[in-house]
């Protein structure tokens, strides 16, 4: 049978000299098998690595008896290896090609490129060789090639592949493969150069993720500092779920991970980071999410079962993608315009995520073209095509988009910064300078006054409470003392407790009538104040035991361990024209008054039980010290105050 030489146009075209492969012409009689059937010979061997996709036979089924060279190639049909369609999933496909080895050849191999790995064996002279073969379902993914030694030996060889995929998880595996002839070094440094395109192809991905990553970190802990920043915390998982979607793709796609984690992670993840976007759009407006958001957000996280319908391949591959692009374009579209509504209400930062809040959606819409739109044939590519930023690694448009979006999120999260710092700046000269206001309000030490041993101790649950007490001697040798707990924290509750106080010592010049003290101080708090009020109590408690007592809506004290009955006001700063009514009671010598704020009372548990008045009525005859540190371990939720007054006449 006559041979006919292969033009050199291939080799030529690569910059290789003088190289070309011969491949056999048919006599008149013989069939399309038999044409197939001659080996493909070398004039010269190529020195520079070159396709080698002419000359294959194709088989479907399994068979293998078929890698044995002296198997038949009846049935076998001829193919352009590179142009074959990729066969159907769970399906058995058989390529072979016979290569007629010169004498005196260089060490050679074959490079095969599948479209994904772990689906094919390669079978040299009968012989299963390479580090090709088949890999569980968990193992597939994307390939940089695998190298198959040719014999070094001259003569005949066969080189059959064994082509299957797995029909499992609704994965689209594909089945095509392409084939490079050159000598072993060339192949391997291909082999190489695959491997290291495809990690520096992945950095501008893995780069862009791992930011998304870290500032996702990042605004947790700023969420862990902040917890009444609901934003935070939805934003940081946003960016967390995002960062662990996109970079995990692209390293798929890469090669350097199996597509299974694509399939369980990386496209499920979207329906959830979806529903922290929702979250974190009205959370960063002040706004609580809607019953008609609410309701998406189940249907979002709903989604997640076309997730387990599609890997159990139920629903098809289109349909499923195109479910996971629409369900994230309601957000997309729709959140912009309530941040655009915000902003026009006076929240300028909501004007930085306006238009970066539709890239992460933009992004999946356009990885999923391919997918969705493969039923129609109109020829969108498979995986999105990247580009080059000025010549350099290439840029994919999800990441690009998630990019940007973290851009205006620094950018806001900036200002939010600067504009909190600012606030807690002022809120700390403020704190600074209440606590200062309480320390010259607090008494340092208790008046000393003959006839009467006084003890009182002030502990606050935060560093500036809003409790206060005093006690000044009266012009006939008794006592005045007032107790009194403001409603409010921080400065406004010092200030509160500084008027009080300033007009209580200012009234113990001119009257001793404890319900003339507490109708001016209700006076002064209506006059001065704006909202809040204050339980306070005033007695007097003359040399020769007479105690007289007046109260607005405060704890009544304790004598000898039983609390006593008095008429009840008003609490400060609520009423102008409230009015007060004195009770008188008679103290025997060595008798004690105990006087109480509600922080004692309201002290509670671990397991939420209260003090409550029975205990504090038996507490009540101790020092005021030991009261207050009983109500302390029991559990401080508000601040403490305990006042005594043991009446002990000479």
């Amino acid at each position: 049978m006559r041979k006919v030489r292969l033009p050199t146009v291939l080799l030529v075209a690569l910059g290789v000299c003088s190289a070309s492969i011969a491949q056999p012409a048919p006599a008149a009689p013989a069939s399309s098998a038999e044409r197939a059937s001659v080996p493909v010979q070398f004039d010269h061997l190529p020195p520079a690595l070159v396709p080698f996709n002419n000359g294959w036979l194709y088989r479907a089924g399994d068979s293998l008896a078929w890698a044995s060279p002296d198997s038949s190639d009846d049935g076998w049909q001829p193919v352009t290896l590179d142009k074959q369609s990729p066969g159907k999933q769970n399906a058995w496909h058989w390529y072979r090609i016979r290569i007629d080895l010169p004498a005196g050849h260089p060490p050679l191999a074959l490079l095969l490129v599948p479209q994904d790995s772990g689906g094919f064996e390669t079978y040299l002279n009968g012989q299963r060789i390479g580090d090709s073969g088949f890999q569980s379902f968990w193992r597939i993914g994307a390939s940089l090639g695998t190298a198959v030694p040719l014999p070094s030996s001259a003569g005949p060889a066969v080189v059959d592949l064994r082509v299957h995929y797995p029909d499992a998880f609704g994965w689209d595996w594909k089945t095509g493969i392409s084939a490079s002839l050159g000598s072993n070094k060339a192949v391997q440094d291909e082999i190489h150069s695959l491997r290291s395109h495809a990690l520096v192809d992945t950095l501008p991905s893995a780069f862009i993720n791992l930011a998304l990553v870290l500032a996702g970190i990042a605004v947790l802990l700023l969420f862990r500092a902040q917890p009444a920043s609901r934003e935070y915390f939805w934003l940081g998982l946003y960016l967390l779920f995002v960062g662990t979607s996109f970079g995990p793709y692209s390293a798929v796609h890469s090669a350097l991970l199996p597509g299974s984690v694509n399939l369980f992670y990386c496209d499920p993840i979207i329906f959830v980071f979806a529903v922290a976007q929702i979250e974190f759009t009205f959370a960063f407006v002040h706004r609580p999410v809607n019953r008609f958001w609410r309701f998406y957000e189940l249907l979002l996280l709903g989604c997640l079962v076309c997730t387990v319908l599609f890997i159990s391949h139920i629903l098809p591959t289109s349909v499923y993608f195109l479910i996971e692009s629409l369900a994230v374009i309601p957000p997309a579209v729709a959140l912009p315009f309530v941040l655009f509504f915000w902003y026009r209400r006076g929240n300028p930062e909501a004007g930085w995520l306006i238009l970066p809040s539709l890239f992460p959606a933009f992004g999946v819409a356009i990885t999923n073209i391919g997918p969705v739109t493969d039923p129609f044939h109109l020829n969108f590519p498979a995986q999105p095509v990247p580009f080059h930023l000025w010549g350099l690694a290439p840029v994919y448009v999800y990441d690009l988009a998630d990019g940007i979006f973290l851009l205006a999120i620094g950018i806001v999260i900036f200002f939010r910064f600067t504009r909190v710092s600012r606030q807690q700046a002022r809120a700390a000269a403020e704190f600074e300078a209440a606590r200062a206001v309480q320390q010259v309000l607090v008494p340092v030490e208790n008046p000393s006054i003959p006839g009467f041993r006084i003890d009182g101790l002030y502990l606050p649950a935060g560093e500036v409470g809003g409790d206060f007490y005093q006690v000044v001697p009266t012009p006939s040798g008794g006592v005045l003392a007032v107790v009194g707990d403001v409603s409010g924290k921080g400065m406004p509750a010092a200030m509160t407790v500084s008027l009080l106080i300033g007009t209580f010592r200012t009234l113990a010049h001119y009257t001793q009538s404890p319900a003339e003290i507490l109708l001016a101080m209700n006076q002064r708090m209506i006059a001065r104040l704006h909202g809040g009020f204050t339980t306070c109590l005033v007695l007097r408690v003359d040399c020769d035991g007479t105690l007289t007592v007046a109260n607005a809506g405060h704890i009544p004290p304790y004598m000898d361990g039983r609390e006593q009955t008095l008429d009840y006001g008003l609490p400060l700063g609520l009423d102008e024209h409230a009015a007060y009514i004195e009770t008188t009671l008679a103290l025997r010598a060595g008798a004690q008054v105990t006087l109480l704020t509600d922080g004692v009372i309201e002290a509670q548990s671990s397991t939420g039980e209260l003090l409550g008045f029975e205990r504090s009525a038996v507490l009540s005859t101790q020092p005021a010290e030991a009261i207050a540190r009983a109500a302390q371990s029991f559990g401080q939720k508000d601040d403490i105050t305990v006042l005594t007054l043991q009446f002990a006449p000479a």
